[in-house]
C-alpha cells in the first residue's frame, strides 16, 4: 500500500523544473490530441499518474496499441507500443527536433506520422524553449521531489474519493498541469453536473508563486456569497477570478505530519465549500 512520502525541498526551488516539465508534457498531449476524437472537455488530452514508474501516461490510441508517456524522474518521452517502450530523449534537444523524433518513432506504428500536430486549442506560459533553445534536464533531486508531489496527491485524493457517491477520475491536465478530480453535488436529468467541488494540486501560477493544494467549487447558477467566507484553520481563501482555498506547499513542508495536515485542509475545505453552496454533506457521502 502506498504511503505519503515526506516532502523536504523548498517548494519554490521546484518552480523552474515544473515549468519545463509542463512544456515536456505537451508532447504527450500532442500524440493524444492528434489521434483521438476531440471531447467537449478536452479530456482526450489528460494523463494518468503511474506512481510505480513515475510516468505521466497519455491515453491509448483507439484501434492501436500505442500511447505516449512522460517519465518524470528520468526526463524522457516514451512511446509505449504495449510490449515495447521506445525512449524519445528530451535533454539537449529542441522542441522542433523532438517533434521530428516523435514522428520518426511513430513510423514504426500504424499511425500516420504526418497527422502529429501541435495542440492549438489552449496555450501555456511561454518558455525559453519556445525560442529554439534545447530542453535541459533538471537536477534529479528536483524531478524526484515533483514525482513525490504527484504520488502523494494521488494517494490522498484516492482516500477522499472513495467517500463520495460520485466523483470523476483523478487526472493531470496538460493545460494548467494540475492534478485533481471533482465531486458532482447535483446532476441534471442528463446526468451532467450542475454543482460541484474540485480539489487537487496546482503548479505555480498567477495566484500562488509555488506549488499549492487547492479546493474550488462551481455552480451552473450564480452563487450568492456571504460578506465573510467561512473561517478556516488550513490555507487561505482565494477570491480573485475564482473562489476557493489554497494551501502553499511550503506550509506543508513545515509540518511534522504532512499527510494529516493536507487531509485536514481538504476535509475542512470541502465542508466550507458545501456551506457556501448550501449543500448537505449527508447527500453526497457514501453511508
Amino acid at each position: 500500500m502506498q504511503n505519503w512520502i515526506p516532502l523536504s525541498i523548498d517548494s519554490k526551488a521546484l518552480n523552474a523544473s515544473i515549468r519545463l516539465l509542463h512544456q515536456a508534457a505537451q508532447f504527450v498531449a500532442m500524440v493524444s490530441n492528434s489521434y483521438l476524437s476531440k471531447q467537449p472537455d478536452d479530456s482526450q488530452n489528460n494523463f494518468a499518474w503511474n506512481n510505480e514508474n513515475n510516468h505521466l501516461e497519455g491515453q491509448w490510441i483507439k484501434s492501436t496499441t500505442v500511447r505516449a508517456l512522460l517519465n518524470v524522474a528520468d526526463f524522457e518521452l516514451i512511446i509505449d507500443k504495449y510490449l515495447t517502450l521506445e525512449v524519445v530523449p528530451l535533454d539537449g534537444w529542441t522542441k522542433e527536433q523532438i517533434v521530428g523524433n516523435l514522428q520518426e518513432e511513430l513510423m514504426t506504428t500504424t499511425l500516420n506520422p504526418s497527422s502529429l500536430k501541435l495542440v492549438t486549442q489552449f496555450s501555456i506560459p511561454s518558455h525559453s524553449v519556445d525560442d529554439g533553445l534545447p530542453l535541459a534536464k533538471p537536477a534529479n533531486e528536483l524531478l524526484d521531489e515533483w514525482s513525490r508531489y504527484l504520488s502523494n496527491t494521488q494517494f490522498l485524493l484516492k482516500e477522499i474519493q472513495q467517500r463520495f457517491k460520485w466523483s470523476s477520475e483523478i487526472k493531470v491536465w496538460p493545460h494548467h498541469f494540475d492534478m485533481g478530480f471533482y465531486i458532482p453535488l447535483i446532476k441534471d436529468e442528463q446526468g451532467n453536473a450542475i454543482q460541484s467541488i474540485g480539489l487537487g494540486l496546482a503548479i505555480p501560477d498567477g495566484y500562488v508563486d509555488e506549488p499549492y493544494f487547492f479546493i474550488n467549487h462551481w455552480s451552473k447558477n450564480p452563487i450568492e456569497y456571504p460578506e465573510h467566507f467561512p473561517k478556516v484553520s488550513y490555507g487561505s481563501w482565494n477570491t480573485r477570478d475564482w473562489k476557493g482555498l489554497v494551501l502553499p506547499a511550503n506550509e506543508v513542508i513545515a509540518q511534522r505530519d504532512q499527510h494529516t495536515f493536507v487531509k485536514s485542509f481538504y476535509d475542512e475545505g470541502i465542508n466550507a465549500s458545501l456551506q457556501l453552496l448550501n449543500k448537505s454533506k449527508s447527500s453526497i457521502i457514501i453511508s
